[in-house]
């Protein structure tokens, strides 16, 4: 499907930190176990993270007596395989993904009332924060590999199976072929082999090399030759 996409996979990680940092929750952020998560969160919020795979990112508020998990989640949408990789009309290559939130609380036993409610607006805050994030930014799109890249990767894979081909066929027909010795083949066991010159290098299981050229002559046939 060609369409037209803009790269936010970066930009939507960082805003999505800032946001959180310059909300009315993000005095109550806490990490008594592992501190260096403010510190990974501000990263991020400056554009310093290594975004090499974004998934999830979690925040932790405390206060009145409770804690609050918010998780912004990010999903690929191609995971089930929707007909292969999402094409824009020069031929790059894009992800997209979708981004939900959820927040989590424990559970308490009773409580007197005053700290019941301050409980119930820090857990609404949570809540109304996490919807503005999903709302604010419910899809977002990277590019994996420019049209340039697909075409490589497209002739390296086409070298390998034109490898792999002659392998076989070298494989196939050279029993007893002692060194300087040729044998003719058919069309039909190199159709679709351009015409050319095609060199083999076979190790025997006892060490020693053997090396066969395969010259094909399209149409007509080709000629194995054990050369070494």
């Amino acid at each position: 499907m060609m369409r037209n996409l803009k790269d936010t996979y970066r930009a939507t990680h960082q805003a999505v930190a800032a946001r959180i940092l310059n909300s009315s929750l993000a005095g109550t952020i806490g990490y008594p176990q592992d501190p260096n998560r403010l510190l990974r969160l501000q990263d991020a919020a400056e554009g310093k993270s290594d975004l090499s795979s974004w998934s999830f990112l979690s925040v932790e508020f405390r206060k009145a007596g409770t804690n609050i998990s918010l998780d912004v989640k990010v999903e690929n949408e191609d995971r089930y395989y929707r007909g292969g990789p999402t094409k824009d009309k020069e031929g790059n290559e894009w992800e997209e993904y979708k981004l939900t939130c959820t927040v989590n609380w424990p559970c308490h036993g009773s409580t007197d009332v005053g700290t019941s409610l301050a409980r119930i607006e820090f857990y609404k805050q949570a809540a109304l924060l996490a919807a503005e994030i999903q709302a604010e930014f419910p899809e977002l799109a990277r590019m994996t590999r420019t049209a340039a890249q697909v075409a490589e990767a497209q002739k390296v894979a086409e070298e390998k199976r034109l490898q792999e081909r002659v392998l076989g066929i070298v494989g196939d027909n050279r029993r007893q072929l002692r060194v300087g010795g040729e044998r003719s083949l058919d069309s039909d066991k190199v159709q679709g082999l351009v015409s050319g010159r095609h060199e083999v290098v076979i190790v025997e299981n006892n060490g020693e090399v053997k090396k066969y050229v395969l010259f094909v002559t399209e149409s007509v046939g080709a000629c194995l030759s054990r050369v070494a």
